[in-house]
C-alpha cells in the first residue's frame, strides 16, 4: 500500500506526491464490534504518524494503555472488554 502511494501522479501539469500513515489492527475474536477494531486502528495510526511520515503501525494492547493513560476522562474504558 505504502509503494503505490509513494507514486507520483499528474494533473493539470503539476506533479504530486503522496503518502500515508497506517494504523493496523488484526482481527481477533476479541473484537465484539467493528467499531471496536476501528478505534484500535485509530489508536495504532495515531502511534504511525508520532513516528514519522509514510509509516505504518500495527495495534497492540500497550498503545491502548498509553491512550488511556493520556486521555484519562476518556470513556475507553468503560468500553474495554480485554
Amino acid at each position: 500500500m505504502q509503494e503505490s502511494l509513494e507514486t507520483e501522479f499528474e494533473i493539470d501539469s503539476h506533479t504530486l506526491y503522496t503518502s500515508a500513515s497506517i494504523g493496523i489492527a488484526v482481527s481477533s475474536e476479541l473484537y465484539r464490534t467493528a467499531d471496536e477494531m476501528l478505534r484500535d486502528a485509530d489508536i495504532a495510526m495515531y502511534r504511525a504518524k508520532s513516528a514519522g511520515q509514510a509509516t505504518y503501525a500495527v495495534f497492540d494492547s500497550y498503545m491502548d494503555d498509553q491512550a488511556m493513560f493520556q486521555h484519562p476522562m476518556d470513556n475507553r474504558s468503560a468500553t474495554r472488554t480485554r
